[in-house]
């Protein structure tokens, strides 16, 4: 996991203010040699400064470790475009409630990402594992038991993507207006809200 997860990573620069966010258009594939465990502990040791640099504050979350940390900042830095408002990104995630009849279900949207659906799940996972309060909570609410039923565990992604969606959206605007400085754009304050690598499209 460490190694697939690493591999999506500019690896080959460090985590400035002036690099960019991770994307997955960067791979550094692992020799396929002897020393391929020595080569994933070191990727592991890189994906871990890479993302603890720009996102100590997303990392400190309970249940989201390094790998989901990793694979929403690879969604937030493939498609910033859908960091434009919390219900875009639900529905990039997948995580927007999909009406099925009288009955609405929590379900996979299929344009969706699916890695960043995946490490959502996990995070949800990761806190019913470790007895994290007000997920047990709201299981118990919706189940009259501490047993979660896929509906459910759906229902938690969503306020999980809800929870990580400011965090994510303050990371891409820090790090995209450090890379214009750096780049000698100037960086619009405008007052309509927006992200500035979303307000700003052309140097002058």
């Amino acid at each position: 996991m460490a190694e697939r997860r690493a591999t999506r990573f500019d690896l080959a620069h460090s985590p400035t203010a002036c690099s960019p966010l991770p994307s997955s258009r960067s791979r550094v594939w692992p020799t396929a040699t002897g020393s391929s465990t020595t080569e994933i502990k070191d990727l592991d040791r890189q994906l871990t400064r890479l993302v603890e640099t720009p996102a100590p504050r997303l990392v400190a979350r309970r249940g989201i470790g390094i790998h989901t940390a990793a694979t929403l900042l690879v969604t937030a830095g493939d498609k910033p475009d859908r960091l434009a408002s919390e219900q875009s990104f639900a529905a990039l995630a997948g995580t927007l409630p999909a009406s099925s009849g009288p009955r609405q279900h929590h379900r996979l949207n299929r344009g969706g990402d699916r890695d960043a659906n995946a490490a959502l799940h996990m995070i949800a996972i990761n806190r019913l594992a470790n007895r994290h309060e007000p997920a047990l909570a709201y299981v118990h609410k919706r189940t009259g038991s501490n047993k979660a039923d896929l509906d459910t565990i759906r229902r938690i992604k969503r306020y999980i993507a809800r929870e990580v969606f400011p965090l994510l959206r303050d990371i891409l605007n820090t790090r995209s207006a450090a890379t214009l400085e750096c780049s000698g754009v100037p960086v619009d304050d405008g007052a309509d809200g927006l992200a500035p690598h979303l307000r700003i499209v052309s140097a002058p």
